[in-house]
């Protein structure tokens, strides 16, 4: 994921002329930048081949773009009572964490997100999207939270190939066993356990399925 934020601070002003200077990732470590996180987030690591990947441009009445690319696995609660027909909503919650409302107030750019009418997964069709903001009362004051929430359509063709075919033929494979010699257990014995090992197999792999990936978006705050 990409994530972009805007901010000006005056002290950094340096020309009345529209000059830019883009300047390397480390210089946000000498002024002020927010300190934004993701109340959802699960795991996460900022990209660092070859350089870390982050950028800040300064313009020259004190405009900051502050860039970064990282990877996020976010926790999203899903009802599957209808899977593998079911809808959800997704969402990517952000927030700043020491700053409440009377010192940062965040919000959505004209375009909040980027990429997504371009994102492809295998196991859903993005339906649409919605970017709005809330505030949120916390224990230790009220904090400005914007949120994405994206409506996600399973696939149901990519679970016919992937889960109800092979569990079809594997049932059919262990049918096999009733034509086989009842002297020969050995053959009967291996024959249904693999079966049975497989159809384990693959309920493992429906669980790891539940995780949706999307590859390449754009967050402007």
């Amino acid at each position: 994921m990409y994530l972009n934020q805007y901010w000006k601070d005056e002290r950094l002003a340096f020309s009345s002329s529209d000059e830019l200077l883009t300047l390397p990732g480390d210089f946000a470590e000498k002024i002020w930048v927010p300190d934004t996180f993701f109340a959802n987030d699960k795991s996460s690591y900022l990209h660092d081949v070859t350089e870390k990947n982050k950028m800040v441009r300064l313009h020259g009445d004190g405009s900051i773009t502050y860039g970064m690319r990282f990877t996020t696995t976010l926790a999203c609660m899903m009802d599957l009572h209808y899977y593998p027909l079911d809808s959800q909503n997704c969402t990517v919650e952000i927030e700043s964490y020491g700053y409440t409302v009377a010192d940062v107030v965040m919000y959505w750019k004209d375009i909040p997100v980027v990429g997504v009418e371009e994102a492809e997964l295998p196991q859903f069709t993005i339906m649409g999207y919605e970017a709005n903001d809330r505030t949120e009362e916390l224990a230790t004051g009220v904090y400005r939270r914007l949120s994405i929430s994206f409506n996600l359509q399973r696939n149901i063709g990519y679970f016919v190939f992937q889960t109800y075919l092979p569990s079809i033929l594997i049932v059919m494979l262990s049918w096999v066993s009733f034509w086989i010699n009842h002297e020969a257990t050995s053959a009967r014995v291996a024959l249904g356990s693999s079966s049975l090992i497989r159809r384990r197999q693959l309920r493992e792999d429906e669980r790891q399925e539940h995780r949706l990936r999307v590859k390449t978006s754009t967050c402007n705050v």
